[in-house]
């Protein structure tokens, strides 16, 4: 099998039962705290992180730049997430000249090559490829879609402390 093509069924079936699993706990877990709290009005929100934009073209101080494998690129936006003392999101959104399928290839190079482990890919699409990785510290997750004759990349990162 080629390693640029979607991952096996097997993965596939692990990441739809995982997904399965996250939902239907999720449920559980709603209609549990629904039924203690039935008859009483919530008056708390749940706060939920503010992102924080860098300036147009920049990337957020926090975001590591070899993350950006085309050196012409253009960046449309960046912002991080505090999600608590411990974890936070870093995300940049860049135009490439680079076509969609040579940028995936470079990327799931790179990732390899620098001590990631690709948990998941998306390759099925004609418009869309996509990447998930991590490591010992953090999450990486990457989406690449046609744009003109390059590509458009999104590349999250959660760093975990």
């Amino acid at each position: 099998m080629d390693p640029a093509t979607s991952a096996t069924p097997r993965a596939r079936l692990t990441l739809w039962i995982t997904i399965g699993v996250v939902i239907v706990a999720a449920i559980l877990i709603l209609a549990s705290f629904l039924g203690h709290r039935q008859g009483t009005q919530m008056t708390q929100n749940l706060p939920s992180p503010t992102p924080v934009y860098a300036t147009q073209g920049e990337v957020v101080p926090s975001f590591p730049k070899e993350l950006i494998l085309d050196p012409q690129a253009s960046v449309q936006n960046s912002y991080s997430l505090n999600y608590s003392s411990t974890t936070n999101q870093y995300t940049a959104e860049w135009n490439s000249s680079t076509t969609m399928p040579t940028l995936f290839a470079k990327y799931q190079a790179y990732l390899q090559k620098n001590g990631w482990t690709i948990v998941n890919q998306i390759t099925n699409y004609p418009a869309l490829r996509g990447l998930y990785a991590t490591n010992a510290s953090s999450d990486v997750n990457v989406a690449i879609t046609p744009l003109g004759g390059g590509s458009q990349a999104t590349v999250s990162m959660v760093a975990r402390e």
